[in-house]
């Protein structure tokens, strides 16, 4: 009996110690396993952390650009534009060779003059004055719709015209010239602009200018009197100078963020001085197509 209890309380110690070694290995195994789902975890999160900050990185750096079409606070630029007179120049400056014009109409239809230099008879042509211009300018924004610049601007003024002449003979006669083109007037203007930009940022840019500027002039057969003054060597105009102004409006056509076509109609008055009168006018009206070039106001 004392044998048989003996086995049997070893036999329950065995049993009691097995269970708790299974327990601590049971222990075990969940800890290892649950470091292993942790760390799983961590990766799966840490991946999900790497997508989304490339997928921001990403968009991010594909970002739309921001276009800045048009005139904008930033804008400078550089343009040129030319074009015809669509109006007759105006002014006492053309009126005073008009007159000189029905000068010699008046003599060719009283017979005053009754032939030509190759002594044919005399026939009256009536002339014909055309304005042309070309300008080249820099403009730079003063703030989104305000800008300025300065322009270097080539004008002039043909006419084809008859002039009397005189046969030298004895009798020293008058007799008329054949139609001939003369550059009645010419100029070199510096003058300076403000404009007004409707439309800042758009593809379409309509605008309006006021400018004043100053002119160098010179013109072939411009006359001090409404006849011929045969005391004069020749009948070019010296020392011509002029101030004016004049008022332009137009539009341009962004094809890009940094070139633009335009168009615009601009009107220009001069007051001019020279060596042959103390002070003429003359007035233009013109049409110009153009081009504009941006130096900046852009993205690059």
């Amino acid at each position: 009996m004392k044998t048989t209890s003996k086995c049997i309380a070893l036999l329950a110690v065995l049993i009691v110690s097995t269970g708790l070694m299974a327990q601590d290995a049971g222990k075990k195994d969940a800890k290892k396993d649950a470091k292993k789902d942790a760390k799983k975890d961590a990766k799966k999160d840490a991946k999900k952390d790497a997508k989304k900050d490339s997928a921001k990185n990403k968009s991010i750096y594909y970002l739309p650009k921001q276009t800045t079409y048009g005139f904008n606070s930033s804008y400078s630029a550089v343009s040129f534009q030319f074009g015809p007179g669509f109006m007759a120049p105006g002014g006492s400056f053309i009126e005073h060779e008009k007159s000189y014009d029905r000068v010699i109409a008046a003599k060719v239809v009283t017979g005053v003059i009754s032939r030509s230099v190759l002594n044919f008879p005399a026939v009256y042509h009536k002339p014909n004055y055309e304005y042309n211009y070309f300008n080249f300018e820099y403009e730079k924004a003063y703030d989104e719709n305000i800008g300025w610049g300065m322009s270097l601007a080539l004008g002039r003024v043909r006419a084809k015209r008859q002039k009397i002449e005189k046969l030298l003979s004895v009798f020293n006669d008058e007799v008329i010239g054949f139609p001939k083109d003369y550059t009645v007037y010419r100029e070199t203007t510096l003058s300076g602009f403000v404009s007004y930009h409707f439309m800042p940022n758009q593809v379409l840019d309509p605008y309006v200018k006021a400018r004043l500027g100053l002119s160098k002039n010179s013109g072939d057969d411009v006359h001090q009197y409404i006849d011929n003054d045969w005391l004069r060597i020749d009948e070019n105009m010296t020392n011509g100078r002029s101030l004016l102004y004049g008022l332009a409006a137009g539009s341009n056509y962004y094809f890009t963020e940094a070139f633009a076509l335009g168009v615009e109609i601009a009107y220009m008055y001069r007051y001019i001085r020279s060596d042959q009168f103390s002070m003429r006018t003359m007035s233009t009206w013109s049409f110009h197509v153009g081009a504009t070039w941006k130096l900046a106001g852009y993205s690059y």
